[in-house]
């Protein structure tokens, strides 16, 4: 099963240091261990979602991370996706779906993940990749037709070494490098 995620800094201009979307190489990552295709669309550097067309073939579903700043922009993708692929399942996960997935789901997004993402996910994509709704997911909040359905909390990851490392060889590095960036991160908790 194909699953696309996407880091929606379409034509953003940066104010500090150039990061890498971090969250989505954990993502990939660990969907890569349970045994799915993922692969990475860093819209940082592009200019136009015409490539969505392209990108988006064969994928069975999409994610999107999302700051509250980047919210808009996150919308702008899904609604190139819907024009696109209307029927493909899109997930909003990061900060502003955390803090806020009724809104998340009001702009039309079909499922938001609350909180940590790495176990959400795949268990999304195991459900959706069965035949199944991915209703009912412990912070996966979803949207069916035109009813919010609410998520049970999901526990924090226990421990952080089940997480495998960043999928950073799906990102395009010499990139970020040759536009300014000067360190790679890592998330610690």
């Amino acid at each position: 099963m194909k699953v696309v995620l996407i880091y929606p800094r379409f034509r953003w201009e940066e104010t500090g240091p150039l990061q890498e979307p971090l969250g989505i190489l954990y993502l990939a990552s660990s969907l890569k261990k349970a045994g799915f295709e993922p692969r990475v669309l860093d819209l940082t550097f592009t200019s136009d979602l015409n490539q969505l067309d392209s990108e988006l073939k064969g994928a069975h579903l999409v994610g999107v991370s999302s700051s509250s700043a980047l919210f808009g922009r996150a919308i702008w993708v899904l609604e190139k996706i819907r024009q696109l692929h209307p029927s493909l399942p899109v997930v909003i996960g990061g900060p502003h779906p955390s803090a806020d997935p009724l809104s998340a789901l009001k702009q039309g997004f079909d499922y938001a993940v609350v909180g940590e993402g790495e176990g959400a996910m795949v268990e999304l994509a195991e459900e959706l990749a069965g035949g199944r709704d991915g209703l009912g997911l412990k912070g996966i909040w979803a949207r069916k037709d035109r009813e919010i359905i609410p998520a049970g909390e999901r526990s924090f990851i226990p421990d952080l070494n089940q997480i495998p490392f960043p999928a950073r060889d799906l990102l395009d590095y010499p990139q970020y490098f040759a536009r300014g960036m000067i360190q790679v991160g890592v998330i610690l908790s």
